[in-house]
C-alpha cells in the first residue's frame, strides 16, 4: 500500500470514524503518523447490535486512545429498535444515527474533516447494492475519495482516504505494522443484505473476471464524471431561473426571499423529459444531503405534480423537498 501523505494535507482538527475494525485501525494508524496527536479525535459509535462484543469495541478503542493521547468520543444507540420504529432497514438506521453523531462531534471540535475508512470494496458493493435497488447515478458514486455533506448547521468535509485500497491490502498492511483490530462477527453473518452480496454474490464476479475491481471502478468514476457535467448543466439552469425571475420570488417571500428558489413551469416542460427528471433528482438530493430514498416512483409523482395544469395551485413535500406550484411559478427548497 502507498500510504505516504495519505492524510497529511488535511486541515486539521479532523474527526475520525473508528468502529476498532481492521479498516478503520489502520485508517487512525495512518493519521497518528501523519498528524498531530492533539489534532485527532476519534469518534467511535456503537449501533448496540452485538450486545458484549459491542461494549468490548467501545473498551478497545477508548484503551487505545487513552494510551495514544488521542481524543475519544463515544455514542451508543439501540439500532435495532430504532429501525423496527422508523420502519428502516438496520442498514440504513445505522447509517443515519451514526452521521448524526458524526455531524455532533465534527461541530463540537469545528473540525475541518471527517475521516471515514471506506475502501474500494465498499465501494463496489454500495453501488452494485444500490443498483440492484433501483438506484439513479447519485446511488451509484455515493462513496467517493471526497464530498461534502450539509446539514441544518454545517457544511461537512468527508475524506476517504483508503478508497483506492482493497480489503485485503489493508489487512496485510495491518498484519506488516502489528495494527491491534477487533473481528466483528457480524461481517460474516448473510442475513445482513449488505454481506450475502459480499460473501455470496461479489466472489462470482472474480471467477468472470479477477481484475473486476478496477473494471467496475473505472466505471463508477466514468459515471461520476458525467454527473458532474449533468449537475453542472443542472445547476446553470437552475440559477438563470432564478435570477431571471428573481422580482417575482422576492415578491412572493418578501422577508426571506433565499429561503425559497424559483423555475417557470413552461421553461421547465420545454425541456426534454430526461432533463426534467435530472432537475427533480438534482433538487430532491440538494433538499435531502442525498439522494436515499430517491426512486422512479416519486420521480413520477413530482412530475405529475408539476404538470397537473398551468393555473392550478399546489403544494407537496417529499421527505425534505418543498414544492409549491402557484400558476406557472415552481417555488421549491
Amino acid at each position: 500500500m502507498e500510504t505516504k501523505n495519505i492524510v497529511q494535507n488535511l486541515e486539521i482538527p479532523v474527526v475520525i470514524g473508528v468502529s476498532g475494525g481492521v479498516d478503520s485501525m489502520v485508517l487512525l494508524y495512518l493519521a497518528m503518523q501523519q498528524l498531530p496527536r492533539n489534532a485527532i479525535i476519534v469518534a467511535h459509535f456503537d449501533h448496540g447490535l452485538r450486545g458484549a462484543d459491542s461494549d468490548g469495541d467501545r473498551i478497545f478503542v477508548e484503551k487505545f486512545c487513552h494510551e495514544n493521547s488521542l481524543i475519544f468520543e463515544a455514542e451508543t444507540k439501540n439500532i435495532a429498535e430504532m429501525a423496527r420504529n422508523e420502519k428502516k432497514s438496520i442498514e440504513a438506521a445505522a447509517r443515519k444515527y451514526r452521521y448524526q453523531f458524526f455531524a455532533k462531534i465534527y461541530q463540537k471540535y469545528d473540525a475541518n474533516a471527517l475521516c471515514t475508512a471506506h475502501h474500494c470494496d465498499d465501494r463496489i458493493e454500495g453501488a452494485m447494492f444500490n443498483l440492484i435497488r433501483g438506484a439513479k447515478f447519485g446511488g451509484l458514486i455515493a462513496l467517493k475519495n471526497q464530498d461534502f455533506w450539509k446539514t441544518e448547521e454545517q457544511q461537512i468535509h468527508i475524506f476517504r482516504p483508503l478508497l483506492s485500497f482493497s480489503k485485503s491490502e489493508i489487512l496485510a498492511f495491518a498484519r506488516e505494522k502489528n495494527i491491534p483490530f477487533r473481528e466483528d462477527a457480524t461481517n460474516d453473518d448473510t442475513e445482513f443484505q449488505r454481506n450475502f452480496l459480499r460473501h455470496e454474490i461479489l466472489p462470482k464476479f472474480e471467477q468472470i473476471n479477477p481484475g473486476y475491481r478496477r473494471a467496475i471502478t473505472n466505471f463508477l468514476e466514468y459515471i461520476s464524471e458525467h454527473k458532474s457535467v449533468q449537475d453542472e448543466e443542472i445547476s446553470w439552469w437552475l440559477e438563470a431561473q432564478n435570477s431571471r425571475f428573481k422580482e417575482i420570488l422576492q415578491k412572493k417571500f418578501p422577508e426571506n426571499p433565499r429561503e425559497f428558489s424559483i423555475f417557470s413551469l413552461k421553461d421547465f416542460l420545454n425541456q426534454s423529459e430526461f432533463f426534467q427528471k435530472n432537475i427533480i433528482a438534482y433538487i430532491f438530493e440538494i433538499a435531502n444531503y442525498g439522494t436515499i430514498g430517491l426512486s422512479d416512483a416519486i420521480i413520477s409523482e413530482i412530475l405529475r405534480f408539476l404538470k397537473e395544469g398551468k393555473n392550478s395551485f399546489g403544494m407537496r413535500k417529499i421527505k425534505n423537498l418543498e414544492l409549491e406550484r402557484r400558476g406557472n411559478w415552481i417555488f421549491w427548497k
